[in-house]
Parts: C-alpha cells; structure tokens; sequence
C-alpha cells in the first residue's frame, strides 16, 4: 500500500493557491511553484520505503517524511537549473571570446590609468607582441615618441568624453618598422564596476603610404607645373622683346625712311611752289598747296604711327618724360577729361626691364578710358611705396564687368587681358576693380627688385 497525505488536507491547499501567491513577489511565487514541482514529483515517484514500513509510521513521521522528499527533489531541481544557467553563461562567454578574439580588427581593454587589461590576436599579430609582453603595461609604452604628447592629451580625455573621436598615430612594433594606427574608443566598466576603456585599433600604414606618395606626386606636378609656368614666363618675355625689338625697327624705318622721304617732298614741293611763275593758273597753285598740305599730314601720321609702335624719346629720354608725352598727347585728344598726373617716383629706381611694360599697360588704359569709359575724370598715378612699384589709372566712366577680361567686346576686354599678362609675365601683381557707379581702377604692382 503506497503513501499519501490525508485527502482533507491536501485538498485545502489546492484550494487556496491562488490566494496564497496573490500577495507573493516573483522571488516568492519562483519558491511556491519550485515547491509544487517537487510535491507534484513526490507524489507520482513510487515510494522509497516498503509499504509495511511506511503503514507502521504515525503520521507525524510520514509528514517530516515527505517534506523532506519534497525539501531534496527542490534541490535537485535548483542544481539543475544553475548547472543549465552555468552552461548557457560559459557558451555565451565562449562566442564572446571567439569574437573578441578572432575579429579582424585590433581590440585591447585598458585600465583608467591606460594599463592594457587585455589585447586580442590582432592586435598582438599587429604589433608582433605576446600577450604577457602586452598585458598590464601602459599602452604609452608602445605609443612612437615623436606622438607621445598627442597620445598624453588623448588619454586624459577618458574621463571627459564617450566615445571619443579618432585619432592617428604611430605604433611600435617589436621587430618591424612603425605602423600607422587609427585608434577609437569608449567608455566601459569591468565586473566590478571599475571603469574602463574599450579602444579598437585600425592599422591605417598602407593608406598612410598612399597619402605620403600622392603628397610627393602632388608636390613633383606642382614643381613641374611651376617649371612650365616659368618657362612659358621666359618664352613671352622672349616674344614681347622680340615684337619691341621689331616696333622699334619699324618705327625707325618708318621715321627714317618713310618719313623722310615725306619730309624731302614737302620741302621740294614748298620751295616749287614758291618759285612759281605768275602765269600759272590759281587752279594749280591751290592743287599744289593741297598738296604739300596732304603731305605735312602724312608725315604725321607716320610720325604717330612710329611713336605708337616704340617711342624714341623711351630709349633717348627715359620712361618717365615718354609717360609725360603721352599724357599730353591723351589731354590734347580729349580736351574733355580732366586729367590728374601723380608721377612720385625717379627715373633711376625703374628697373629697365619694366619700363617697356609700364609704357605699354598705360598706352593700353589711356587707350580703353578714350575709346569706351565715356569719362569726365581720369588721374595716372606711378608711385614707389614700400617697395612696391605701382601704377594705377582711375576713370569715372560707365565702368565695365571685370568678367570680360580676355573677352572680346566693348569695352575693350582683351586690352584688359594684355594688360594683365603683361604685368603676372613680369613678375607683378594685376587688380582690376569696376562697377557701373564706380568707374574702373587698374592697377599693376611688382615688387622690387625685380628678377631679370
């Protein structure tokens, strides 16, 4: 005959479980169903002592009994339950390590004070290190000095920010050059609570490497462009002297020749016409007085013409009386502009080199204010201030769209560009500032001394 409890008893509590756990937390209704699994498993488990035994025993003893059946199978279950938490807590513990481990980037726990708590095997292929020549040493220690300071300020930043941007240094290794590292990390704390730092460790040497080569490449074009530039600077300062060279000859033959030839007319024709008889016609004499007249203007428009081309007076006289010239001459065609000259400088601090220049970039804005500003007021100004040589021409005209350099159009685009080329091949500085409430400002600017 098998063991049991008294019906009356039992039926009791089955009766009032639920009043029983309404009140209990989950610590507490945990224990009572822990409890009813073992009496639901007492109760189906065949009986451990003989029936005779059991039918002899009061029935105090049969209740310690059971309580303490019930007391050992709670038991039981508890221990298989921590073994199976203990199992799951090893394997997750085990894909955790596998992870950290394994990953392909390097990854080490450093202390608050930056001592390494632990290094992957990346970091510790990456630095070809073990893990006992790694572990509990500064990380400083492995840091290249030339980034110490860098990496010293890094580190007291742990505490004041989460996460930290990157940063790039460099790396020791233990028998390989320095590699190049981008190093992140992030706040983190230990079992303990103890804070910590997370850092993931990128070896960036091979992109380093590539920035270091496009810098030389960058560096060799820009010197070979800067070569080009200045051999192109050469090659028109060549072609400039060469078209000034053959002005200068056209002019001469224009004034030696043409020009006297001109002039030996003029002078046959006027002594013929004053020799004439007084039987010719009036007719003839008008006809040759026309005539000489039509030569005298000739001669000066070859005269013009030769000093457009290369004024002699720049050879024979110096720059500044051919500027004067050409002021007068720019007054005397535009009787309605009032002109300013502020000439501040000598003859002797004009290098010869640029004086050509300086003639050919005030013909050219003389030239541009006469043909399109529509002006009232222009002032040519040629200075020395602190070692700049500077020559600037301001008009109050209609202004033009500083965009047309180099454009062909009305208002005399491509002087403005032959104006600045012609200042940069010289070694000077163009500025051209316009505004059709403004009028125009060009200025050109070389620095003293010029090289030849």
């Amino acid at each position: 005959m098998g063991m049991s409890l008294p019906v009356d008893e039992s039926d009791t509590r089955c009766n009032h479980d639920w009043y029983e756990t309404s009140g209990m937390n989950d610590q507490e209704r945990a224990a009572k169903a822990l409890r009813s699994r073992a009496e639901s498993a007492v109760l189906s488990s065949p009986a451990r002592a003989p029936d005779s035994v059991d039918s002899l025993l009061p029935v105090e003893m049969l209740r310690v009994l059971h309580e303490l059946r019930v007391h050992q199978v709670e038991l039981e279950m508890e221990n298989e339950e921590l073994r199976q938490t203990q199992q799951e807590i090893e394997a997750s513990h085990a894909r955790y390590f596998h992870l950290y481990e394994f990953a392909p980037v390097g990854y080490c726990t450093l202390s608050e004070q930056g001592v390494i708590l632990q290094a992957n095997l990346h970091l510790r292929s990456m630095l070809g290190m073990s893990q006992e020549t790694l572990l509990r040493r500064p990380l400083s220690q492995f840091i290249h000095p030339e980034d110490a300071n860098e990496y010293e300020l890094y580190r007291r930043l742990f505490s004041d920010a989460d996460p930290l941007p990157a940063m790039v240094l460099r790396l020791l290794c233990a028998s390989a050059p320095p590699i190049w590292a981008s190093i992140k990390s992030a706040a983190g704390q230990d079992s303990k609570g103890s804070s910590e730092r997370l850092m993931a460790i990128s070896d960036i040497t091979d992109l380093k490497l590539h920035e270091v080569r496009l810098q030389k490449f960058n560096l060799a074009l820009e010197t070979e462009v800067l070569a080009r530039i200045s051999q192109l600077k050469r090659m028109y300062t060549r072609l400039l002297l060469a078209q000034e060279n053959e002005r200068k000859r056209i002019a001469l033959d224009l004034h030696d020749s043409l020009g006297q030839t001109l002039s030996a007319i003029k002078l046959i024709g006027g002594h013929r016409l004053a020799s004439l008889h007084s039987h010719r016609s009036r007719a003839e004499k008008v006809f040759a007085s026309a005539l000489l007249k039509d030569l005298a203007g000739a001669i000066e428009e070859v005269r013009r013409i030769s000093m457009n081309l290369r004024p002699s007076m720049l050879d024979d006289l110096g720059l500044l009386a051919t500027i004067t010239w050409l002021i007068a001459h720019f007054k005397a065609a535009n009787p309605s502009i009032h002109v300013t000259e502020q000439i501040e400088l000598e003859e002797e601090v004009i290098p010869e080199v640029l004086k050509i220049t300086l003639f050919r970039i005030l013909q050219e804005a003389s030239h541009n204010i006469e043909k399109h500003s529509q002006a009232t007021g222009v002032t040519f100004t040629l200075a020395l201030v602190g070692g700049h040589l500077t020559l600037s021409v301001f008009d109050n005209g209609q202004g033009c769209d500083p965009r047309s350099v180099g454009q062909s159009n009305s208002h005399g685009g491509l002087g403005l560009a032959s104006m600045q080329e012609r200042t940069e091949l010289s070694g000077g500085t163009f500025e051209l500032r316009s505004s059709p409430e403004g009028g125009t400002l060009v200025v050109a600017c070389w620095h003293l001394p010029i090289e030849t």
